[in-house]
C-alpha cells in the first residue's frame, strides 16, 4: 500500500538527499534560478531561509502515489488535518488531502504551483474536513509532471503574501520536456487487502525550431479502503475511561475492546426515560434485556463495568470501532497541459490548463442515536417512546414489557426505547472534488544601457466545485413510520397515518414515497421498503473561485564591489469567492441535525511588493575572513477588503568567513487573512463533545486547579461530578466575524551550513526556527469557551464568555455559545539538521547517504487568558523525528533503504502524572526499501517494501489518537511495483 502519512523523514534519494539548506556539493558551474522564497534569480544554493528540495528522481524513487506523501515524510510537516488515512473528520471532503508544516495548521501553510497560487479546495463550512483556510488539495497534482517540490520556512510571505506563517510549499513542474513516458504500479498490503493501482503518462515535443513546447500529463490512480475492524491494533478497541475502583490512583485507566453501553443496535427497551442500567426491561432471573436478531428479547450482557455510565469494556453495548474507517477509498484523475512559445528572442508566452477530480468514500461512521444522553425522551435524539400495541413486538415481548412496567407502576401503555440505528443511517458519504485552472502570461527581458531587466505578467484563474452525499434520516418520515397499525381489513401492518389518510411526509425527495411501517426490534429488522421511506440523499456543494493577476520588474540595479545590487518591484490583485450551498435537508433541518446555513462571501486584495539583494563582500573580493556577506530584504503590503491593510517583510543576511562555512539568519513579519468561512459563516449549530473543566476527570487540570475547583463550585457543581459532554455531544452554536484583523507571526531563523572543501560531498546545515504567531484567529469550540471561564482568575461573574455557557438543574451542559475571534496565540521553536555525504566507490558504485533531525523544542497554543496547551513531545509531535536515507547504485541496479524514527510522547504533556495510567508511548522506528533494476534504455522497473518489519504502531495507540500520526504502523508491512517505459 502506498500511503506514506507518518511524519517522520526526508526521501529516499538516489544520488543526492533533500536537505534543510545548501547541503549539495558545490560546482564549478553555477547556474542562476529563481528559488522559492524570492522573485530574485540566483545561483540554486545561495538560500535565506531553511529550505528542503525534493527532486522528481526523489519522488520516483520513494514510490509516492501523491504530493502529499512527498512532504509528510519530511520531520517537520504534522500529521495532515485532513487525508484518505483516518476516520474522515467530515462527510464535507471525503480524503481530500493539505499539508499541515511545522504543526501549526493546515490554513497557515502557502501552497503554490510554478510559484503561483493555486485555487484551494476547502469546504467553505464549520463542517469542512480542516479548519478554514485556503488549503491546496494536493491529490489535484500529478506527480509524474513534478520537476521539484521546494518548501521554505517561514520568510515567503512577503514574497507570496498571506498564509505563509509555517512556511511555503512550491511544487515546480517540468518545463520544456521532450519526449514520452509511461508507467503502471500495483500496490497491496502484506494482509492482501487495499489495492492501489496508477497509471500515467507524460509527453511533450518541441515546434517552430524549438520556439515552443506544449506537455501533456495524464494519471488515473484508484485504492481501496480498510475499517478499524480489518487491522488487529484498531479492531481491539482501546479506549481510556474512568476506573472502576474508586481507589485506582489513575483518573483514566486502558480498556480493550470499548462499547457504548447505554444504546444498541437492536435496542434496550426501558421502562423510564433513562438509562438500562437504571431502567432496563428483566426477565424473571433479573437479567436485563435487550432486543435480538429477529426482534426477541435477549439478556443484555453490559461487559466489564468501569467508573463511567457510557464506556465498557466487552459486553453487547454500541461498538464504535466497528463503524470507523481506517482508510478511505479514493479515486483520482488528472489531466495537465502546458505550453510555452518564444514570441521573440526576449518575450516569452506561456499557459498551463488543469482539470483534476478525486473521488472518496466514507465507510461508516457513528449512527444516529436515541438515548437519554442526547435529549430527553419523546425528542428526536431522546429515548423513543414506542407503544405497547406496536404491531412489530411480539406477545411474549409485549407481556414481559407491560409486567416490568406495572411492576414499577408506570403507564404500562408505552415504554422508552435506547438504540444505535446503525442499520438506518450509517454514516456512508461520498464526496467528489472538480478543479479547472488555467494560467496565462508573458514573460521577458529588456535592457537599460548596461543593465538588464526581467519583467513578467500572468492571470491565475481556478475553480473547485466539492459535491458531498450521505443517505440520511428524515425525521418526520421516520416518525410516521414508526408509527405501526394493523390495518384490519387486510391484516397487514401499516403506517397510522396512511390508514386514516392524516399521513404528511416531508417535503423532500426521499427514495419512496410511500410509507412504510418501521420495525426497530433488532439489528436489521427495519425492512427495505421503510428505510427508502424514512432515508434522503443528502447533498451539499462548495464552490471556490480564484483570480490572480501580478506582474513585476526585477533586474541588477547597480554594481557594488561586492556585486550586483538586485531588486524586483510588483504589485498584485486577487480575488477569491467562496460559496457553500447545502441542500433543503440540511437548511431546513429535516433529520435530526441542527440547520446548516449556506455562505456566500468573497474579498480582494491589492498587493505592492519589493525585494532587495545586495552583496556587501563577494568571493572575488578575497577578503581574509570575509569569504561572501549579503543582506537581503522583501516587503509587501496588502490591502485586504476584510482585514484593511497590512505590512509584511523579512530581513536577513548571509555570511561566509570562509568558504567552507556559512552563517545566516533572517526576520519576518509574516501574516495571515481571514478565511472566507471565518469571517461570513452565518450562525449555525451543531453538536460538539469537550473536556469539561468541571468534570472530576479534569477539574484538577488547568493553568491553576485551585482556580477552576473553585469558579466550577461557584457555578454550582458539586463534586465527584460526570459531565455528559465529555462523551456524548450537546449543542453548541459558531458565528464568523466580519471584524476580524488578520493573524501576524514574528519568526526568525539563525543557520550555519557547513561545506568543507577537503571532503567535496559532505555538508550539513542546522538551523534554529522560531515563530510567535498573535492574533490568531480561532473558533472558539466549546472547549475553549469552558476553559476561558473556568480558569479564569477574575471568577465565573467576571468573565463575559461564562454567559455562553448553558447547563441545566444538574450541571449538565446542554448549549455553548461559540464563534471565530482573534482570541489565539501559537508558539513554535525548532531545530532543523541535515547531514550528507556521498562517496564513489569505483567499479562497485555510488553509496549516498542522508541523515536527517528535526527537534521540536516548544510548541504552545493559548486561547484568551485561557490554559497554555503544550504540544511539543505528544503523540503526532514527538520532540524529536528523523531519518536516515541510503542509496546504493551500482550499473542498472539502485537500492534504498529508509530508515524513519519518530520519538517518545505523551498523550498530554499538561496532564498530571496519575491522568492515565499509560501515559507515555515509546520510541517507534520504520524501516522502507525500494530497488530498481533498469532491463534497457527505455524500461524500468522498481519494486518498494514499506514497513520492511511489519512494526506495530507504539502501544496503545490509537486508544487516544495517534491513527494517522502512526499510520504505517497500524496498516502493516505492504508491497508496491512499478514498471515505467520511456520512448
Amino acid at each position: 500500500m502506498r500511503i506514506r502519512v507518518v511524519p517522520l523523514a526526508a526521501i529516499a534519494v538516489a544520488a543526492s538527499a533533500p536537505a534543510w539548506a545548501q547541503t549539495a556539493p558545490a560546482s564549478d558551474v553555477v547556474d542562476t534560478i529563481v528559488v522559492t522564497g524570492s522573485r530574485i534569480a540566483r545561483p540554486e544554493l545561495e538560500r535565506l531561509q531553511p529550505t528542503v528540495v525534493v527532486s522528481s528522481d526523489d519522488i520516483e524513487n520513494r514510490g509516492a502515489p501523491n504530493v502529499i506523501e512527498v512532504l509528510n515524510d519530511i520531520p517537520a510537516f504534522g500529521p495532515p488535518a485532513s487525508s484518505s488515512a483516518g476516520t474522515q473528520p467530515s462527510a464535507f471532503g471525503v480524503a481530500q488531502s493539505f499539508a499541515d508544516f511545522f504543526s501549526l495548521g493546515s490554513q497557515r501553510t502557502l501552497t503554490l504551483v510554478n510559484g503561483r497560487r493555486f485555487v484551494s479546495s476547502n469546504t467553505a463550512s464549520i463542517f469542512g474536513p480542516a479548519d478554514a483556510g485556503q488549503q491546496v488539495d494536493l491529490n489535484a497534482i500529478p506527480t509524474q509532471l513534478i520537476d521539484r517540490v521546494e518548501v521554505i520556512a517561514v520568510g515567503g510571505a512577503p514574497v507570496y503574501g498571506s498564509d505563509a506563517i509555517a512556511g511555503t510549499v512550491n511544487i515546480i513542474l517540468k518545463r520544456d520536456y521532450e519526449g514520452a513516458d509511461v508507467d503502471a504500479s500495483f500496490g497491496q498490503s502484506a494482509r492482501g487487502d487495499a489495492d492501489n493501482y496508477r497509471l500515467r503518462a507524460l509527453a511533450g515535443t518541441n515546434f517552430a525550431d524549438g520556439r515552443g513546447n506544449v506537455t501533456m500529463s495524464a494519471e488515473y490512480a484508484r485504492s481501496e479502503g480498510l475499517m478499524y475492524m480489518d487491522r488487529s491494533r484498531t479492531a481491539r478497541g482501546l479506549y481510556y475511561t474512568t476506573p472502576e475502583d474508586p481507589d485506582s490512583p489513575y483518573v483514566n485507566e486502558l480498556i480493550e475492546q470499548r462499547r457504548v453501553d447505554v444504546v444498541t443496535a437492536g435496542g434496550l427497551p426501558l421502562i423510564d426515560d433513562s438509562l438500562a442500567q437504571f431502567a432496563g426491561i428483566l426477565d424473571a432471573t433479573g437479567n436485563t434485556l435487550q432486543f435480538g436478531p429477529g426482534g426477541a428479547l435477549v439478556p443484555y450482557n453490559f461487559g466489564t463495568g468501569t467508573g463511567n455510565l457510557v464506556n465498557k469494556s466487552g459486553g453487547d453495548g454500541f461498538n464504535v470501532t466497528a463503524v470507523s474507517t481506517l482508510l478511505a477509498p479514493t479515486e483520482r484523475a488528472n489531466f495537465t497541459a502546458l505550453g510555452s512559445f518564444q514570441i521573440t528572442d526576449r518575450v516569452r508566452a506561456f499557459g498551463e490548463a488543469w482539470y483534476s477530480t478525486t473521488s472518496g468514500k466514507k465507510f461508516a461512521d457513528q449512527p444516529v442515536y436515541n438515548s437519554l444522553l442526547f435529549g430527553p425522551g419523546g425528542s428526536p435524539e431522546g429515548n423513543l417512546i414506542v407503544s405497547t400495541d406496536n404491531p412489530f413486538l411480539s406477545a411474549e415481548s409485549r407481556a414481559l414489557i407491560r409486567d416490568n412496567l406495572l411492576a414499577a407502576g408506570a403507564d404500562p401503555s408505552f415504554f422508552y426505547l435506547a438504540r444505535a440505528n446503525s442499520d438506518l443511517q450509517s454514516g456512508l458519504a461520498r464526496s467528489e472534488s472538480n478543479v479547472y485552472r488555467v494560467v496565462a502570461g508573458l514573460e521577458g527581458a529588456f535592457d537599460i544601457g548596461e543593465l538588464s531587466f526581467q519583467w513578467e505578467i500572468a492571470g491565475n484563474y481556478g475553480n473547485s466545485e466539492t459535491t458531498s452525499r450521505e443517505p440520511m434520516v428524515v425525521q418526520q418520515n421516520f416518525e410516521n413510520a414508526m408509527d405501526a397499525v394493523i390495518d384490519a381489513a387486510t391484516g397487514q401492518i401499516v403506517c397510522r397515518g396512511t390508514l386514516n389518510g392524516t399521513l404528511e411526509s416531508a417535503p423532500i425527495r426521499t427514495r419512496s414515497d410511500s410509507c412504510a411501517p418501521l420495525n426497530l426490534f433488532g439489528i436489521g429488522s427495519p425492512s427495505q421498503a421503510a428505510r427508502d421511506y424514512i432515508t434522503t440523499l443528502a447533498m451539499q456543494a462548495s464552490t471556490v473561485t480564484q483570480r490572480v493577476v501580478t506582474a513585476d520588474i526585477s533586474g541588477e540595479i547597480v554594481d557594488l564591489p561586492g556585486g550586483a545590487v538586485q531588486a524586483v518591484v510588483g504589485v498584485e490583485n486577487r480575488r477569491e469567492t467562496s460559496r457553500f450551498d447545502p441542500d433543503r435537508f440540511f437548511r431546513e433541518a429535516w433529520g435530526r441535525l441542527v440547520p446548516i446555513d449556506g455562505l456566500s462571501g468573497e474579498f480582494e486584495t491589492d498587493e505592492a511588493f519589493t525585494e532587495l539583494l545586495i552583496p556587501i563582500v563577494g568571493e572575488h573580493q578575497n577578503i581574509p575572513f570575509v569569504n561572501a556577506l549579503q543582506v537581503e530584504g522583501a516587503a509587501r503590503y496588502v490591502d485586504h477588503s476584510v482585514a484593511g491593510g497590512d505590512l509584511t517583510w523579512t530581513a536577513g543576511a548571509r555570511f561566509a568567513p570562509i568558504p567552507d562555512i556559512q552563517f545566516r539568519g533572517n526576520k519576518t513579519l509574516a501574516i495571515r487573512s481571514p478565511a472566507i468561512t471565518e469571517a461570513f459563516v452565518p450562525t449555525s449549530s451543531a453538536f460538539d463533545t469537550a473536556d469539561d473543566p468541571c468534570d472530576s476527570r479534569f477539574i484538577d487540570a488547568g493553568p491553576n486547579p485551585a482556580t477552576r475547583a473553585a469558579n466550577c463550585a461557584a457555578a454550582g457543581i458539586t463534586q465527584p461530578f460526570q459531565s455528559n459532554i465529555v462523551d456524548a455531544s450537546a449543542q453548541v452554536s459558531v458565528s464568523g466575524n466580519p471584524d476580524l484583523l488578520n493573524e501576524e507571526a514574528d519568526s526568525r531563523t539563525w543557520g550555519v551550513v557547513l561545506r568543507p572543501r577537503w571532503v567535496p560531498s559532505l555538508s550539513l546545515a542546522v538551523d534554529w526556527i522560531e515563530i510567535d504567531l498573535t492574533n490568531a484567529i480561532v473558533a472558539l469550540n466549546a472547549v475553549g469557551v469552558m476553559n476561558a471561564c473556568y480558569d479564569s482568575e477574575a471568577g465565573i461573574g467576571a468573565t463575559a464568555l461564562c454567559d455562553n455557557i448553558d447547563r441545566d438543574a444538574s450541571g449538565q451542559v446542554t448549549f455553548v455559545r461559540t464563534g471565530y475571534a482573534n482570541a489565539g496565540s501559537k508558539r513554535f521553536k525548532a531545530i532543523t539538521a541535515q547531514l550528507n555525504y556521498g562517496v564513489g566507490l569505483g567499479r562497485f558504485g555510488r553509496l549516498d547517504t542522508s541523515l536527517n533531525f528535526y527537534n521540536l523544542r516548544n510548541l504552545t497554543t493559548r486561547v484568551g487568558l485561557g490554559d497554555l496547551d503544550r504540544q511539543a513531545g505528544e503523540v503526532g509531535t514527538s520532540r524529536d523525528q528523523g531519518s536516515l536515507t541510503l542509496n546504493y547504485s551500482v550499473k542498472d541496479l539502485s537500492l534504498s533503504l529508509q530508515t524513519q524514527y519518530m520519538g517518545p510522547a505523551r498523550w498530554d504533556v499538561d496532564e498530571q502524572i496519575d491522568t492515565r495510567n499509560f501515559a507515555e508511548i515509546g520510541e517507534w522506528w520504520l524501516f522502507n526499501l525500494s530497488a530498481g533494476y533498469r532491463l534497457n534504455e527505455n524500461i524500468m522497473t522498481r519494486v518498494f517494501v514499506d514497513n520492511v518489519f511489519d512494526r506495530e504502531a507504539p502501544f496503545p495507540v490509537p486508544a487516544a489518537g495517534g491513527t494517522v500520526a502512526y499510520y504505517d504502523g497500524i496498516f502493516g508491512r505492504s508491497y508496491a511495483m512499478s514498471v515505467n517505459y520511456t520512448f
